[in-house]
């Protein structure tokens, strides 16, 4: 369903669209377009019809290039509008480098569907979270509400490995063994990429892992980095506020009374035991993974 629109925006011929500087072309957000909404009414609200002649939106539903454009063309007042937009809107500012004869092929071959914004009601009217006759797809959000992120579900029921570099050998036994099992895991070795920081990423996995699995060792212990303390007392302390199991300890290679005090009181998981493997998986099925 396509909207009658200005012919003479479609004018390629015209002054009008000659003229550069009266044409402004600005990218808006398809799938978070409710939050346009502001920007668009204000919009309308501060430029009459003497002023701003034709504002255009232009919605490409293409599923692997959704697009949401907005073109504005400006009878007179044009310096006005470019102090205004860069005032309060700075970022939408910089987009208007762009031209409509960029899209001009594809309004004119019905790549897009096109309407007009005349008031505030005709904002409310199509910028909707819900799909409607110029978005034939649902918003960000409400397409989350329905099918919700794989990633967003899984990462509450992640379980963290909180390990030792030295150690990696034995943790990516563990590693293998949840992800046989289906368990997402938190490990670093495949979380951290070149380039990322460090200190965030581990704070991101922790702060959305349910349970952490702490690989005590001497090398755990005689860490240098700090990260390894860290993370168990961030566990520790999680069990402590919160009154949950908030972490399993599977001792490496440690003698009882070389555990850390405050540990020496918590059934551990032995990884030297023959039925390691079952009792770990044992114990992560009755939390629910």
């Amino acid at each position: 369903m396509l909207f009658a629109i200005n012919c003479i925006l479609f004018d390629k011929g015209s002054r009008k669209v000659r003229d550069a500087e009266r044409m402004f072309v600005i990218p808006l957000s398809y799938g978070d377009r409710v939050s346009e909404k502001v920007f668009l009414k204000d919009l309308l609200n501060n430029f009459d019809r003497d002023a701003l002649i034709g504002c255009i939106i232009l919605v490409n539903n293409n599923v692997y290039n959704l697009s949401t454009i907005l073109a504005l063309n400006f009878e007179k007042g044009v310096a006005v509008f470019e102090e205004w937009i860069l005032k309060n809107y700075p970022a939408k500012s910089k987009d208007m480098r762009l031209t409509f004869e960029d899209y001009f092929y594809h309004v004119s071959n019905r790549g897009f569907n096109v309407f007009t914004l005349l008031d505030e009601d005709s904002v409310d009217r199509f910028f909707t979270e819900e799909a409607n006759n110029m978005f034939l797809f649902h918003g960000e959000n409400r397409m989350n509400e329905i099918l919700p992120q794989v990633d967003k579900i899984l990462m509450k029921s992640t379980i963290f490995l909180s390990h030792s570099s030295v150690d990696k050998p034995k943790v990516d036994e563990v590693y293998a063994y949840l992800h046989s099992k289906g368990i997402r895991a938190w490990y670093d070795k495949f979380e951290i990429d070149v380039g990322d920081s460090i200190t965030d990423k581990i704070n991101d996995g922790l702060e959305n892992s349910k349970v952490g699995l702490i690989f005590l060792s001497k090398n755990f212990l005689n860490s240098k980095t700090g990260w390894t303390k860290s993370e168990m007392n961030y566990f520790f302390t999680k069990k402590m506020r919160e009154k949950e199991k908030k972490f399993f300890v599977v001792n490496l290679d440690l003698a009882h009374d070389e555990l850390p005090p405050l540990l020496q009181d918590y059934k551990y998981l032995d990884f030297q035991s023959v039925d390691f493997f079952l009792a770990l998986y044992t114990s992560l099925k009755k939390m629910g993974f």
